[in-house]
C-alpha cells in the first residue's frame, strides 16, 4: 500500500467532512468548473511549514475552503458557513491526527461570472500534523 501524504490527507477528510451538507465539494484535481451552487472549492497553500523534533515531525497546513453561494440566498450563505467552519475546525484525518489552530472567514460578493451575483465566502484553517 502506498504511503499517502498528509496535505492529502488533508484533502480527502476535509471533503468527507462535508459530505452531508447540502453543497457540491470540488477538489484541486477536478477538472472542469461547475456552475452549480452551492459549491465549496477546497486548495491547499503550496508552502507547508515543517519542524522536525525529537521523535516526530511537525507540519503546519493551510486548508482554503471558498464557499460560493448565490447572492439571493444570504441567509443560506451565513448557514452553510457556520456548518463549514464547524465541520473543518473538528476535522479529524483519516490517517493523521490534525489539530487545528486558526481560522477565519467572512461573506465578500463576487462579480466575476456575468450572468449572477454570488457571495464568496472563504474560509481558512490552519492546521497542524504530527507524524
Amino acid at each position: 500500500m502506498e504511503p499517502i501524504y498528509p496535505a492529502v490527507d488533508l484533502l480527502l477528510s476535509a471533503q468527507d467532512s462535508l459530505a452531508g451538507l447540502n453543497v457540491l465539494v470540488l477538489l484541486p484535481s477536478d477538472e472542469e468548473d461547475n456552475l452549480t451552487f452551492p459549491q465549496v472549492t477546497l486548495q491547499l497553500d503550496n508552502v507547508t511549514d515543517t519542524s522536525q523534533l525529537k521523535f516526530i515531525s511537525q507540519d503546519q497546513l493551510t486548508l482554503h475552503a471558498d464557499l460560493y453561494v448565490d447572492h439571493d440566498s444570504y441567509g443560506d450563505a451565513l448557514n452553510l458557513q457556520q456548518a463549514i467552519t464547524d465541520r473543518l475546525k473538528s476535522l479529524v484525518g483519516q490517517n493523521y491526527p490534525f489539530m487545528a489552530l486558526h481560522y477565519s472567514s467572512r461573506i465578500l460578493t463576487d462579480n466575476s461570472l456575468q450572468d449572477r451575483t454570488l457571495f464568496h465566502v472563504p474560509i481558512l484553517v490552519d492546521y497542524q500534523v504530527n507524524y
